[in-house]
């Protein structure tokens, strides 16, 4: 029994990562052309930093999680961690569909060194 779940774990990971891999891109791109070139790089530095933290909050909560409660763990406590992992992750990914090339900037988005 533990297989299957164990394989649909990982089926949704992938996911996950196919889902992050092909927007990321679309996102970036966006993202550089809604903001002005003198701009950019203090955008990109917080983003960069929300990112970090971002990515170091989860194993920080793990680690607090882990001291208070231990490492004993039921099955539901557990689908109730990952269904709640699950619902965070709708939230950012909704607002991907918000995002539209036609609300960038344009000329006012292009670099500092191009061309005239």
């Amino acid at each position: 029994a533990e297989a299957p779940q164990f394989y649909c774990i990982c089926a949704a990971l992938g996911t996950i990562g196919l889902f992050m891999g092909s927007q990321s891109s679309a996102v970036e791109a966006i993202f550089g052309n809604s903001v002005e070139s003198g701009a950019r790089s203090k955008l990109y530095v917080r983003k960069s930093s929300l990112k970090t933290l971002g990515n170091a909050a989860g194993p920080l909560l793990s680690i607090i999680v882990f001291a208070v409660v231990g490492d004993h763990f039921r099955e539901g406590e557990l689908r109730i961690v990952i269904a709640a992992g699950a619902a965070l992750f709708v939230v950012p990914a909704l607002l991907v569909l918000g995002l539209s090339e036609k609300r960038c900037l344009g000329a006012l988005s292009e670099s500092l060194l191009a061309p005239s």
